[in-house]
């Protein structure tokens, strides 16, 4: 009987800390991450100064440069294609 009453106060207080023991290993997982974030960053020369946005331009215009020079005819087509509609829908306008 005395055996049963410790499991019982043993499940419930293990039941009690367990949404803090999850909000700790959160808490871990998270500072772990940032801290690894703030090495990768250190290693490819980001400072205090790191702009996402301009990371994320960069990329894009590099992905841009790579089909242009894949796919150059096409591109022109289609920019001859907007310019003419372009024009076609101003004359429309007038």
């Amino acid at each position: 009987f005395t055996q049963k009453m410790l499991e019982d106060v043993a499940a419930q207080e293990e039941m009690q800390q367990g949404p803090n023991a999850v909000l700790d290993d959160a808490e871990d997982a998270l500072e772990k991450f940032n801290a690894a974030r703030k090495k990768v960053e250190e290693q490819l020369g980001f400072g205090d100064n790191f702009n996402e946005d301009s990371i994320q331009y960069e990329v894009l215009l590099e992905k841009l440069r790579g089909l242009v020079s894949d796919k150059g005819e096409e591109i022109a087509a289609l920019l001859q294609n907007l310019i003419q509609n372009d024009s076609e829908f101003g004359e429309k306008d007038m």
